[in-house]
């Protein structure tokens, strides 16, 4: 195999490039007569690929809102619209470089633009990447958008003279260094370009190299202060977008995050009295639980949503009745940005809508699914489902109840909610109660043991109850995490942990019977009829549950979870033997387990992380988030031991752990290599500090960046790592805030593992 090296230098421009739709790369076949080879068109500016560089035209924020208020009749006078271009060349390049799409989407546009039929072309599929082949000698440049950002990266195989690369800005007011970023001036603003990390893979070892801009001029160059090896293959490093506190100055406990179309950070967690920032126009600006003797066991639900740069709190708010509630899953609705919020409630008050599904609490604990307008000013829908004993309560015996399923900390609020594509809400829990709301198509319409896992689907508004059906045998049975597929029909699949040796499977699948005391599960419906098409117990003839669900184009299933026992592994993969976390690869009927590995610290003696978050992206490189740690007697979790990629990590993300911290861990499409781990949090320097979550969902969004939430700083313990110019960099609280924590893995490029 061919050995290069590659360093990729971020080029942090605000284009509106949404996160879930990155940019597409028109190429000219002539339907336009200026000189550049293809085009990136954006909300506010546009990218022009040309033979000597490229073109940024930038359009200034406040463009579009111009033309909104013109559109409807706000404004009378075509508004003076403002934009700054600027040309940035590749200085001594080759002029008979060609250019390559990559990506290419299989829709694709037609243009009659003019009288001119020469210039009506047709059939112009789009690329989501550009390459220059051959820009210098042995260099090639990968030309691309992720979250708002332009991407260049630039692939220098052997024996290529990286330092012979400049680049020359044309148009700009200034460029300047600060902090190793290049910073770019513009009339509506500076722009940067992010220092470039890299490192090498030496001896099987990663080992840093030091790569840093030169400005002579207008002319911008790399210089490599230690030198580098040229035969071998050089790669960036994850980026913190951001990492903020909530800003409350009373007890705040973060759970759940998510994301939307502009790379906005949705957290969501518990307040236990006043002092939670809510925001002026914010659906609830009051603390419902109770007077101040009761705000140390009250908790509301208490959403903020930051920007993507998590510099500004967009709003926040309070959610909640005179009891307790809390959050256990978020999701934004990317057509009309509505944030949906899946939780428990045991407040009678709990705030519904109008024409709801049902307005009346019914047992001990409901499940709540609420829908918040893009504003974070109104409910668009909100309701009760339950029966009369409890929903969305994961319990064990740790607490004085009876047996189950919990095994972490967090386990007894684990549900998850998503969306189809029509904006039907989609849930998966649990519940104890033998008259939970069924409907005609359910697969099982009664309660088959002492808890069952229950799915459900309402409508956009939450008015109409769509599907519900319990799922389980006569042991304990929750359904934890939901996917779809990714081609019509949009087939649903769901997952989680089962004790019932009757739980119910298909014939022909891996694993018909239980392999064990507490086995996984996974479960494939038909989008339509709602029709059980394949289950399948996975697992060993120890413990084992299933936290993450995924599936890619080709609609492969990806699961990942907990193990104690012997889980099989596949052959070439990455691993870590004997260890009790697992990664598997189904075919999408669940006949089939394609590829399987473990990872963790090497014993199955205890698990070493809660799971929280886990993605398969585009390019197939497989994310998992976590967080260890013991909170409470006899509970199971250390990061102790994990793997990491120390030359990888730059702070605040750390190769060492005290035991109890976060961890992120990702491998590449084939399993085959670890790519990224790191651990991040404090160092705790008492027995109570240590980051966790107290259940509930976070959210990688489809480019490989992870929106985490956390409890952050319990104890108010110091050294929280926060990032320069966050909304509160400080805990204002007696005991946690929510963490809000957003980190770019940067995994997008096909190059970066070739």
């Amino acid at each position: 195999m061919l050995r290069k090296i590659l360093f990729i230098l971020l080029t942090t421009i605000s284009l509106n490039a949404t996160a879930q739709k990155a940019v597409e790369f028109v190429k000219n076949n002539g339907q336009w007569t200026e000189d550049f080879s293809y085009k990136g068109i954006t909300q506010s500016g546009d990218i022009y690929l040309r033979q000597a560089g490229y073109t940024i035209n930038l359009g200034s924020a406040q463009n579009h809102e111009l033309i909104h208020a013109l559109k409807h009749g706000e404004i009378t006078q075509p508004p003076k619209l403002k934009y700054h271009a600027y040309n940035v060349d590749f200085l001594g390049a080759n002029k008979n470089h060609t250019f390559e799409g990559q990506k290419e989407q299989t829709h694709y546009y037609n243009y009659f633009l003019g009288n001119d039929s020469a210039r009506w072309k047709s059939f112009i599929h789009p690329n989501l990447a550009v390459d220059y082949k051959n820009l210098y000698n042995g260099i090639d440049a990968h030309i691309y958008t992720d979250q708002n950002k332009l991407k260049y990266d630039l692939i220098v195989k052997p024996n290529a003279n990286a330092e012979g690369i400049r680049m020359q800005y044309e148009g700009v007011d200034y460029l300047k260094i600060e902090e190793g970023n290049l910073i770019i001036g513009t009339s509506l603003g500076d722009m940067s370009e992010l220092k470039p990390y890299a490192y090498q893979t030496i001896d099987g070892q990663r080992e840093k190299v030091t790569c840093e801009y030169k400005i002579s001029g207008d002319v911008v160059s790399f210089i490599f202060p230690d030198g580098y090896d040229k035969n071998l293959k050089l790669v960036i490093d994850p980026i913190l977008v951001f990492s903020t506190f909530s800003g409350s100055t009373g007890d705040n406990w973060g759970t759940t995050a998510t994301y939307d179309n502009l790379g906005n950070f949705y957290g969501g967690g518990t307040a236990l009295g006043t002092g939670y920032p809510v925001t002026t126009g914010a659906y609830d600006m009051i603390f419902n639980g109770g007077n101040a003797a009761d705000n140390n066991i009250l908790q509301d639900v208490a959403i903020s949503k930051f920007n993507p740069s998590g510099t500004t709190l967009i709003y926040a708010t309070y959610i909640g009745g005179g009891f307790n509630e809390q959050p256990h899953s978020l999701i934004v609705d990317t057509i009309t940005g509505n944030l949906i919020i899946a939780g428990r409630t045991y407040s009678t008050d709990y705030p519904v809508s109008f024409g709801c599904y049902d307005n009346s609490h019914n047992g001990r604990a409901d499940m709540f699914v609420t829908v918040l307008n893009s504003a974070g000013a109104a409910l668009v829908g909100s309701t009760f489902i339950g029966g009369s004993a409890s929903e969305g309560v994961n319990i064990d015996s740790l607490y004085g109840n009876l047996p189950g399923l919990k095994h972490n900390y967090g386990d007894d609020a684990r549900s998850e909610v998503i969306l189809d594509a029509n904006g039907n809400i989609y849930v998966s829990a649990m519940t104890r109660s033998a008259n939970f709301p069924t409907t005609a198509n359910a697969i099982q319409g009664s309660l088959g043991g002492n808890q069952d896992g229950v799915i459900f689907e309402l409508n956009a508004n939450c008015s109409l109850l769509l599907w519900s059906t319990y799922v389980g045998g006569t042991a304990d049975d929750a359904c934890y995490v939901l996917s779809f597929d990714k081609t019509s029909p949009n087939d649903l699949y769901v997952a989680g942990g089962t004790a019932s040796s009757n739980f119910p499977t298909t014939a022909g699948t891996l694993h018909p019977t239980l392999q064990g005391g507490i086995d996984g599960f996974v479960l494939k419906f038909n989008a339509s009829s709602k029709a059980l098409v394949a289950s399948t117990f996975i697992g060993t003839n120890s413990y084992d549950q299933i936290y993450g669900i995924q599936t890619d184009d080709s609609n492969h299933v990806y699961i990942m979870g907990q193990t104690q026992g012997n889980y099989p592994t596949t052959p070439g993969v990455y691993s870590n033997p004997n260890s009790a976390q697992f990664i598997t690869k189904l075919n999408n009927n669940l006949t089939t387990r394609l590829t399987s590995t473990v990872f963790g610290s090497g014993s199955t003696a205890s698990t070493n992380i809660s799971p929280t978050a886990f993605l398969v992206d585009r390019c197939g490189n497989i994310y998992v988030s976590g967080w260890g740690g013991s909170l409470v007697p006899a509970q199971p979790g250390t990061t102790n031991g994990l793997p990491t990629t120390p030359a990888t990590i730059i702070a605040p993300m750390r190769a060492t752990t005290d035991g109890a911290d976060f961890y992120f861990f990702v491998i590449d499409q084939n399993m085959t290599n670890l790519v990224y781990a790191a651990f991040f949090g404090i160092l705790k320097t008492n027995e109570f500090g240590g980051e966790h979550v107290d259940g509930g969902t976070s959210r990688f969004d489809p480019n490989g960046v992870i929106y985490q939430a956390m409890c952050a700083a319990c104890g108010v313990s110091p050294g929280f790592p926060t990032s320069a110019g966050a909304y509160a960099t400080v805990n204002g609280g007696p005991n946690c805030n929510l963490g809000a924590v957003k980190i770019d893995f940067q995994l997008q490029d096909p190059e970066a593992d070739a």
